[in-house]
């Protein structure tokens, strides 16, 4: 997109250098992300086109500013929010700023949804049931009650089987009284 300023045509488009992006490469890797699970994409904000950088899950995202007055970054995990904006005014400020978002972001990923997790069960136990009674969920609390029987008769099976090896191996040696 181009803009006409004192009779010459401006570009529009504030995406970040190759020089950037490579600082921005090289903070993910200090943060212990893999940057290959990244993509980069632009957007348009206030009519320019600005670089965009998401995390594969989709979610996430950290959106960078053009240092236009007004402008702004997006971060996606932000500290105490989903979405954060900041206002920088040079590279330096931004980039500053990236690093605390892969921090957010390193925050956020590493922690796991309990709920997510506990719907699993649920899921797991509903698709499991075979059978056209009543389908009910169950708590967390009951789930780990289930488990830990469970756990306890696989204990019980466990010990059933290493005394049946025991009693095979006294009784290899007694020949056949039935022949």
């Amino acid at each position: 997109m181009r803009e006409s300023v004192g009779g010459q045509k401006m570009f529009r488009k504030r995406t970040l250098l190759r020089s950037q992006r490579k600082a921005v490469f090289e903070t993910l890797r200090r943060t212990e992300l893999e940057p290959s699970d990244f993509d980069w994409s632009t957007a348009e904000v206030d009519g320019l086109t600005v670089s965009r950088l998401s995390h594969r899950e989709g979610e996430y995202y950290f959106q960078f500013s053009s240092y236009e007055a007004g402008s702004y970054c997006i971060a996606c995990p932000g500290l105490y929010q989903l979405v954060e904006y900041n206002h920088p005014s040079n590279w330096a400020q931004q980039l500053d700023w990236f690093h605390n978002w892969t921090e957010h972001l390193r925050r956020e990923i590493r922690c796991g949804d309990p709920w997510e997790e506990m719907e699993k069960f649920r899921l797991a136990l509903t698709a499991g049931a075979g059978f056209d009674g009543p389908n009910e969920t169950i708590s967390g609390a009951e789930v780990e009650q289930i488990s830990r029987h469970l756990a306890g008769l696989v204990d019980e099976i466990d010990g059933a089987l290493v005394i049946k090896k025991e009693l095979d191996l006294l009784f290899v040696d007694i020949p056949d009284m039935t022949a």
